[in-house]
Order: C-alpha cells, then structure tokens, then sequence
C-alpha cells in the first residue's frame, strides 16, 4: 500500500523503520525484502534502527551501505553497541547528500543507546533528520533519553524531523513529554505497529518541529514479513 494525499509544494516523504537485522517474521534473513519494502514508498529520507554493521548472525555485511546501494540513496550509520565483534545501531538513507553526522549517546542502565542525526540541504533549506530507539525496558529510562535528545535537538534553529521506534505507548509519560516540545506526524487507518504479523503495540513515531506552516500524515504499512516491526510511511510538507 502507497500512501496517497494531496500533492503539497516541497512534500518530503519521510520513512522509519525498525528492520530486526533483516530477519523477518518467517526467520528469514533478507535484507533486499527490506530494500524492496521502502523502495516501494519512493521516500526521500529513511531512518532505520536495529541495523547490524559486520555481525556474523547477519553474514558481516554491512547492512547501511548494502540498502544505500540497493536503493541508490546516500547513508550514515551510528554505532549504539559492540556486537559479536561488529557494529549495531542506527542508520539513515537519504536521496539528498549528508553533509554533517552526529552521533548522541542517551543515558541509561540498559542496552546503550543513541540518536543518530544528519544534516541535509533539502530543496536549499537546511534540515536535521534523526534516527532514535529507545530502551524497551523502563519508563524513566525512556523519560531520562528524551530529555537528552532534547537538549541536544534544541539547539537546532532549523527544521528537526526525528523518527524511530520510541518503545513508548501514546499515552505513556516519555511520549507526553516528547509532546510538549514535538509535534507527532498524526497516523491516519491503523496506528499498531508491533508485532508486525499481528500488532498489538504502537511504538513507531515521526516527529518534526521548526517548520514555520506544515501538513502532515502518516501511514503504518500493512508489512507483516519483512522485520518484526510494521514501517511507517510520512509525508511532511516543506516550509
């Protein structure tokens, strides 16, 4: 399903998803399922999370690049932690050069985590797009992250979109604060987007702030194979 709306001057379609290493729900490891899943939403900028960088149980490969070339795109990839003397992280892809790349440890008892944020030039306008997954675990780990995003992320005088998988339900304590400062790309049919065969969680985000006007929508894809997680497809209309 491709998401259809009215056609805005300087759309930017915006696609986040959390890939489970390219093993999907089958146990299958298949990273051009994965490729062939987003390139069907034709985005212009795509944030990834739970992507392997030269990790055995994904055949060593370097999963970021293989998308970017598989999609013909430009990407970064942000280590969070070490793994089976690889790398394992976030990642973006983006039709449009990367100019800077930052990487932002979130605090936390658990699993390390990390934002990974990019600068782009889209269409002459300067934007930040951000990479994030948080800790699964704990509610005030997740509240503590999103305050450092935010210290971080506020310093931006610039459009920001961030988008992920917060591990965070709508009504919980992170997402309202999350809230206050962001304004969440509204999903419009279903909104649950974990597990992907049959979800009963929704967890997945797009966010954006410091756009001076904008229209936006989101769409949760009807995906139940590729990752454990359902994509998330958003349209955001440039200032």
């Amino acid at each position: 399903m491709i998401l259809t709306c009215s056609v805005w001057a300087g759309e930017l379609r915006v696609f986040s998803y959390n890939i489970h290493h390219g093993a999907g729900m089958d146990g299958a490891l298949d990273l051009k399922r994965i490729a062939e899943v987003i390139k069907k939403q034709k985005p212009d900028i795509v944030a990834l999370q739970e992507v392997d960088k030269h990790v055995p149980r994904s055949g060593k490969v370097d999963q970021a690049a293989e998308l970017a070339k598989l999609l013909g795109m430009h990407y970064a990839f942000g280590k969070c932690i070490d793994l089976q003397g690889g790398e394992y992280g976030n990642a973006i892809l983006s039709k449009y050069p990367i100019r800077d790349t930052f990487i932002h440890p979130l605090p936390g008892p658990g699993e390390p985590r990390a934002v990974l944020e990019v600068i782009l030039n889209v269409k002459g306008k300067k934007l930040s797009f951000a990479s994030v997954h948080l800790d699964w675990k704990e509610n005030d780990t997740r509240v503590a992250q999103i305050s450092a995003m935010e210290k971080v992320l506020s310093l931006r005088n610039y459009p920001v979109i961030i988008a992920g998988d917060f591990n965070a339900k709508p009504d919980s304590e992170a997402m309202r604060l999350l809230a206050t400062t962001w304004s969440l790309t509204p999903k419009s049919g279903a909104r649950l987007t974990m597990p992907a065969n049959d979800p009963d969680k929704e967890i997945d985000y797009i966010a954006y702030r410091g756009f001076e006007s904008v229209k936006a929508s989101c769409l949760v894809l009807e995906e139940e194979l590729a990752s454990d997680h359902r994509p998330l497809i958003g349209v955001i209309l440039l200032p």
